[in-house]
């Protein structure tokens, strides 16, 4: 028996086709990298699961069941009836990093045919949240919108305060040194300056 099958992976009919044996449910738009994830999953009427059916996730643009990720073997529904609703839970340390792919759940029977593909998703880390966003207008009037989150703002803000900080000790201690050379060459010279 083989593990992968050599077939062509789309049928003719969307009622049989391959890819809608096993529907996707709940699919995300992205995960976050290296966190647990949770995969929900339709059994139709043309599929009878089977202990070696597998759930991968595949890069999309894959061509053949071999082309998966990482895979976990697909849990065995306790009382199989048909459209039954599975669950499984993928560990985090097996899936992708942010890398900018799209990935999709595929369903792999014990045979190497791919009989569900979910719609595509990413491994992103965490996004600010719309209330995490500021825009910062360019005083200027140069027509620069900037959105920033709340934490990068302060970072450039603290940045241009240790800058005008250091440019101030430098300007206080070039003007110190010229104030001391005054005085030293009046000194020398014998004359009183008043500054």
């Amino acid at each position: 028996m083989a593990l992968f099958s050599d077939r062509p992976l789309i049928g003719t009919n969307m009622d049989t086709s391959n890819f809608a044996h096993v529907i996707f449910q709940n699919v995300g738009k992205s995960y976050l990298p290296h966190a647990a994830l949770e995969c929900h999953y339709t059994l139709t009427q043309f599929i009878k699961p089977h202990p070696k059916d597998w759930v991968g996730i595949f890069k999309v643009g894959w061509s053949t069941a071999r082309d998966y990720y990482t895979f976990l073997w697909s849990p065995l529904p306790e009382s199989y009836v048909e459209d039954t609703c599975c669950l499984f839970d993928h560990p985090g340390y097996y899936v992708p990093n942010d890398d900018g792919e799209f990935y999709q759940f595929c369903y792999v029977t014990h045979k190497g045919e791919i009989r569900g593909a979910s719609t595509p998703f990413q491994f992103r880390g965490s996004s600010p949240t719309e209330e995490e966003l500021f825009t910062v207008e360019d005083e200027c009037n140069s027509d620069i919108l900037v959105v920033t989150t709340k934490a990068g703002l302060l970072e450039v803000e603290a940045f241009f305060q240790t800058f005008v900080v250091l440019i101030i000790k430098q300007l206080f201690i070039s003007i110190g040194y010229y104030i001391f050379l005054m005085f030293f060459v009046c000194y020398l010279l014998g004359n009183c300056c008043v500054l």
